[in-house]
């Protein structure tokens, strides 16, 4: 199970106007192979794209496709990412410096409880994660996995919290599958508080 942020009214509408305002500003720079939180795009986009690219280059002789699935189980969990590397992100995607303030009274010191059978637990103050639940928590992870697999000979394709890294190469060719893996995990150990 993950928590849920509940917010009022007032900042959901606050937050689409900021996070419409996010994802203007990223557009010039997100990834062409992010499929996540993108107008016009789906995961159904997402496996056509990648089914083609594999069945393309299994046609050719003596290819290999080697695929890597990932799922960041724990993308949105409350103590994961780091508020600290997901504004230094926010602010090179050149997201406008006024709603930088914002995005971080919006992550930092944030109280959260569980609710169960009509009891409440003790508040908890996060000091890291994206708040789950909010709008600005799609536009958060889509800006934190914005730059993983970038300039390789490995292709790699993004939605949300799950990344494949593949790759077509002659039988003879050297594999690049495990370089980006290993860097993969090196930037997830750094941008996150890993349990």
């Amino acid at each position: 199970m993950r928590p849920i942020s509940l917010t009022s009214v007032f900042a959901k509408v606050a937050e689409d106007f900021v996070c419409s305002c996010v994802t203007s500003d990223i557009q010039p720079s997100l990834d062409a192979r992010q499929y996540g939180n993108v107008k016009g795009a789906s995961t159904s986009h997402y496996l056509v794209r990648l089914v083609h690219d594999l069945c393309s280059a299994a046609k050719r002789s003596r290819n290999v496709g080697t695929v890597v699935l990932t799922d960041f189980t724990k993308a949105f969990v409350n103590d994961l990412i780091k508020h600290n590397i997901l504004v230094q992100k926010v602010i090179s995607c050149g997201v406008c410096e006024s709603i930088v303030p914002w995005i971080c009274d919006f992550l930092c010191g944030r109280e959260q409880c569980v609710r169960f059978k009509n009891k409440l637990s003790r508040n908890i103050t996060l000091n890291a994660g994206i708040p789950q639940g909010t709008t600005f928590s799609g536009v958060g992870f889509q800006i934190m996995i914005n730059d993983a697999v970038m300039n390789s000979k490995s292709l790699a394709l993004k939605y949300v919290d799950d990344l494949s890294i593949y790759e077509n190469r002659h039988i003879d060719q050297t594999d690049d599958i495990p370089k980006q893996v290993n860097k993969c995990l090196c930037l997830a150990d750094f941008y996150t508080h890993l349990p």
